[in-house]
C-alpha cells in the first residue's frame, strides 16, 4: 500500500487553519498575563507576548515590555502566512481581523 502525501497547497491550508487557531488561543492567553507573569523564553508560545498593550519579551523568566503600541495600533498574536506558528506585532484591529 502507498501513503499519499499532502500537496503543498493542502499543507499550506492546514498550516493556515492551525496558525489562525493558535493566534486566537495566544490572544486569549495574553489577556490573562501581567508583567509579573512567569515565562520560559525557550518556549515559542511564551517567548513574546502582548501585555497591557505592549509587545513584551520573556527575559530571565519575566516579561519585559519592549514596545508600547501607539494608538491606533494594538498588540496581537497573528497567524504566520507561511510556515507554522504565529508572530506577535503591533497592528490595527482591522488588519488583525483580516488575518484571522
Amino acid at each position: 500500500t502507498s501513503t499519499a502525501r499532502p500537496s503543498a497547497t493542502e499543507r499550506a491550508s492546514s498550516d493556515a487553519a492551525g496558525n489562525q487557531q493558535l493566534a486566537l488561543e495566544q490572544n486569549q492567553a495574553f489577556a490573562k498575563l501581567t508583567p509579573e507573569s512567569s515565562c520560559d523564553a525557550s518556549d515559542p508560545n511564551q517567548a513574546n507576548a502582548c501585555i497591557n498593550g505592549s509587545f513584551s519579551q520573556c527575559v530571565n523568566g519575566k516579561y519585559l515590555s519592549i514596545v508600547q503600541c501607539s494608538k491606533p495600533l494594538k498588540c496581537f498574536a497573528l497567524p504566520l502566512q507561511t510556515g507554522q506558528g504565529v508572530s506577535v506585532a503591533c497592528t490595527t484591529m482591522e488588519d488583525a481581523a483580516l488575518r484571522m
